[in-house]
């Protein structure tokens, strides 16, 4: 091989290295703005409006979303978010289902329009307000913009993870604790849960409940 030759090569070379270096993905966690389409979520909406290979890895349990995109998008997810910091590995529990609120009296979102987004069902609540679906391939905008062909989804937003620190649950089952040991020792009390058990009642404990970010109104409970 000639001098020449050999010298096109290494310039060659080199440039496609240097091109490499510009579309390295990397993974981003984000607290995205406030979403300017009613239908979907802050998290949602910022990735519809990413670049079609921008890919969404879910949301981990502070309420941040993790998107893998190329370098030089970095600049304008920036733009659009609250908060931006970059993740080496994703090493912690992430959820990449999505919760779909729709009005049961009119329509449920077209399992057809599902498929083509590649979404599958995973639950869905009856008698019927939302649905739970998880993605079979890769998240992107593609994702969002092809559900929101279907006008049956009122809202879409990311299945969140809900945890209650343990200092909270060891307060919660103290306080549980006491409340039990003052009843037991209330003899009117203590006789009437006595009467109630034998007939199949004992005293209920009402089920805890929180709200869910993006559905106003309904209550939402997830303990993982």
């Amino acid at each position: 091989m000639r001098l020449p030759d050999l010298f096109r090569l290494v310039v060659v070379f080199t440039i496609l290295g240097i091109g490499q270096q510009f579309v390295q993905a990397e993974t981003l966690r984000v607290k995205a703005m406030k979403s300017q389409d009613k239908r979907l979520s802050r998290e949602l909406y910022l990735l519809q409006n990413c670049e079609a290979d921008a890919e969404y890895e879910g949301v981990c349990r502070c309420g941040k979303a993790l998107l893998t995109v190329k370098s030089e998008q970095k600049a304008s997810v920036n733009m659009m978010s609250m908060t931006m910091k970059e993740v080496p590995v994703i090493n912690e529990r992430v959820s990449k289902r999505l919760l779909l609120s729709y009005d049961n009296d009119v329509a449920k979102p077209s399992e057809e329009i599902l498929g083509e987004a590649g979404l599958e069902i995973v639950e869905d609540y009856e008698p019927g307000s939302f649905l739970i679906v998880q993605p079979v391939r890769k998240m992107t905008a593609n994702t969002v913009k092809t559900l929101l062909r279907d006008d049956a989804v009122l809202h879409a937003a990311p299945d969140y993870l809900l945890s209650v620190p343990r200092a909270e649950v060891a307060e919660m089952v103290a306080a549980s604790a006491s409340s039990t040991s003052r009843l037991e020792q209330n003899p009117a009390v203590s006789q009437h849960h006595r009467c109630r058990h034998r007939h199949g009642s004992g005293l209920q404990t009402p089920r805890p409940s929180r709200q869910h970010v993006d559905l106003p109104g309904k209550s939402w409970l997830r303990f993982l």
